[in-house]
């Protein structure tokens, strides 16, 4: 079984201390994949440790909460979920990846910041709002992937605020997936093992075959 060391959200309890937390949806899933998951804290010590000491194949950034919009070089006056403790974390995250070829794939949030760490950015979309917890077609464009899938339009969840639209794409990133509005639902890097999905594999998602095609070829 391998370790795949997986982020966490990262907020204030009603005490006003800040806690992390993990949706177990994501551990009973990539367990069912025979993935050990491994939650990282957004304590700096112990993500140094974890680097340093465990053994493991693959980091997952998940969903939940928001991305700074001062990353990106934008403000908005609507509230946000946003820790800039947890955007570190996954800064971190990401240059220990690159350094050490380490395999990633971003879910939602996750997607957002590896698209930000390559110098794209994000648009708060006010009528994605609308649709959080429905489905909706996705549209495979990666040739590869369309002969193995046997088909290039699927159904996939969607629980975002923000999007990636094709003209504010991290430098480097292969666009993979759209929606039926040509937003970005999926992408890879070139030359990296890393991966971004807009959508939640380990909620209730019925792009099952699609999901699992994309976490062979990003984390096994």
């Amino acid at each position: 079984m391998k370790n795949i060391l997986m982020t966490q959200r990262h907020s204030k309890n009603h005490h006003g201390q800040y806690t992390d937390s993990l949706e177990n949806t994501y551990i009973d899933y990539f367990e069912s994949l025979d993935l050990n998951v491994i939650p990282v804290s957004n304590v700096k010590n112990k993500l140094d440790n974890m680097l340093e000491y465990i053994d493991f194949s693959g980091i997952i950034l998940t969903g939940g909460g928001d991305v700074d919009p001062e990353i990106f070089g934008q403000e908005y006056d609507l509230p946000l979920n946003i820790s800039k403790q947890r955007d570190k974390t996954e800064y971190d995250l990401l240059n220990y990846a690159i350094k050490n070829r380490t395999p990633v794939l971003g879910i939602c949030r996750g997607m957002q910041l590896i698209n930000v760490y390559f110098g794209g950015s994000l648009i708060r979309d006010a009528k994605l709002s609308e649709t959080v917890g429905t489905v909706h077609d996705l549209f495979v464009i990666d040739k590869k992937m369309c002969d193995t899938l046997g088909k290039d339009i699927f159904q996939v969840n969607t629980y975002h605020n923000f999007a990636v639209l094709q003209n504010i794409l991290g430098n480097d990133l292969v666009i993979f997936a759209l929606d039926d509005k040509s937003r970005v639902e999926g992408y890879y890097h070139q030359t990296l093992p890393i991966w971004g999905v807009q959508w939640h594999p380990e909620r209730n998602n019925p792009g099952k075959d699609l999901d699992q095609l994309i976490i062979n070829y990003s984390i096994l």
